[in-house]
């Protein structure tokens, strides 16, 4: 079953690491990275926090793990660091994407 891709901040909702959401979709690093369209060293680097990363690999990751943005436990901490409602620049629907989906 797949997670949703929208909704409120997820706080009521179990947040896992990257690491987590990738295996239980049986995909390799390389295997997300190249269908979410960024590098593999970019999801290594979020993965062992080395990176804070930007909005729009946020959406792309989460889209392709069909998870709502917060509840990554490192973009929901990036998200956090960036204040709210306002995401470095970004208001939460940006994020999400102009139909609200992830």
């Amino acid at each position: 079953m797949t997670e949703p891709t929208v909704g409120d901040s997820g706080s009521d909702l179990a947040t896992r690491p990257l690491r987590d959401w990738r295996a239980e979709r049986l995909l390799s690093i390389r295997d997300l990275a190249r269908m979410a369209g960024v590098a593999p060293s970019t999801v290594y680097l979020i993965e062992t926090g080395r990176t804070t990363p930007r909005p729009s690999v946020m959406r792309r990751i989460a889209s392709v793990l069909a998870v709502d943005a917060h509840r990554i436990a490192e973009f929901r901490r990036a998200i956090e660091a960036h204040g709210r409602p306002q995401l470095g620049g970004l208001a939460r629907r940006d994020l999400l994407g102009q139909e609200g989906a992830v």
